[in-house]
């Protein structure tokens, strides 16, 4: 009896309809056009705007009147209320939040007060659908009405070869309409190359959340930090030209990151390869005369320089497979692009691995 309820019980935590409570959104597929707000016109069945919560409810959805999306859609604004709407979009080269924020003030706010009304958001993206608040790996993000397109990021993750900060993959644009604000953050696929919405199920579900810091705050996935209750975005079914047309983009962008490291393989432990030391600088010279351990330039080690050159080698080695990539079987892609994309976003992680192991061994051979 009791294995039985075990697993009825089981059952029941594992039927679709246990995603019931938190929110869903489809992923549009489609270019960005120059005007984002024209999509608020051409493609109104991609908002949503019953997805917002009072912060801190469960329940009380908001802005369920279709009447008024409609017309907040049109360039309208809502009886004195700040309606707020979420939509994604994708392409082969990223993917685009695009947050919908009326405000009833805008129309007359310069006139009235010299400013425009604030409106300040923060937001939350996890790369994957784990349903395990101590598992999720999310990146939270705080923007205001900037449209110089500055925002916040909060850097909880510790970047390494599996995990990389999207800021340097992101840009931001708050655009002004007559009735509102509309933040378009758009995240290249760079900063996501090993976790792309491609794997091998039903549903590609990454999860998301936003919470708008106006009339007490209204938010689409639970309150600050609360990763459990993250809303899903469903990306679509990519097709095999899809996936090879995001796969091949992917591959010449890694292939110019190796391209521009390898040209200067500078080790230094105080600032790494990516703001490497001016060597021709007098302080420098001076530096390296009294500390020449701390300044290595791999190629001009006569022994490990040998172990860069054939890791070079190996890589400069792909780029005929990157060349016919798409003829290629979707089989054969996939195998390449796995091995290929891996080789070439993390070879600094692999050359200093092979760096550090071939320092060891000097210290410590017996």
């Amino acid at each position: 009896m009791k294995h039985a309820l075990f697993a009825l019980t089981a059952l029941i935590l594992s039927a679709p309809f246990a995603r019931a409570e938190k929110n869903v959104l489809d992923v549009w597929n489609g270019t960005l056009p120059g005007a984002p707000e024209e999509l608020l016109t051409s493609h109104p069945e991609i908002w949503n705007f019953s997805g917002f919560r009072p912060y801190g409810a469960s329940t009380a959805q908001l802005w369920t009147d279709p009447a008024m999306e409609r017309n907040v859609l049109a360039g309208g604004v809502a009886d004195g209320k700040s309606p707020t709407a979420l939509a994604f979009t994708c392409d082969p080269d990223g993917f685009n939040m695009l947050i919908l924020c009326i405000e009833a003030s805008m129309a007359n706010a310069v006139a009235n007060t010299n400013s425009l009304p604030g409106s300040r958001c923060e937001i939350y993206i996890a790369p994957d659908d784990i349903d395990n608040r101590d598992m999720i790996p999310y990146y939270q993000f705080e923007l205001g009405a900037n449209p110089d397109g500055t925002f916040n990021h909060y850097s909880w993750v510790v970047e390494d070869r599996r995990m990389r900060v999207p800021t340097p993959y992101m840009k931001l644009e708050s655009r002004i309409l007559p009735n509102g604000w509309l933040h378009v953050i758009r995240f290249s696929w760079e900063a996501f190359w090993d976790k792309l919405p491609m794997k091998d199920r039903t549903d590609n579900f990454w999860r998301a959340s936003v919470i708008r810091w106006a009339d007490g705050g209204v938010s689409w996935g639970g309150v600050v930090h609360e990763a459990s209750r993250f809303g899903y975005i469903r990306f679509p079914r990519f097709t095999a030209e899809e996936r090879a047309e995001i796969h091949h983009r992917l591959l010449l962008k890694g292939w110019q990151r190796f391209r521009d490291l390898s040209s200067k393989p500078m080790y230094n432990p105080s600032r790494n390869w990516n703001a490497p030391w001016p060597l021709e600088q007098q302080y420098i010279l001076d530096e390296r005369a009294g500390r020449p351990a701390a300044f290595i330039h791999y190629s001009q080690d006569p022994v490990f320089s040998k172990t860069l050159k054939a890791m070079v080698d190996e890589r400069n080695g792909l780029a005929e497979g990157i060349g016919r990539f798409k003829q290629m079987t979707p089989e054969e892609q996939e195998a390449f692009y796995a091995k290929a994309a891996d080789m070439l976003f993390n070879f600094r992680y692999d050359v200093e691995k092979a760096y550090a192991e071939f320092v060891d061994d000097k210290l410590f051979a017996e």
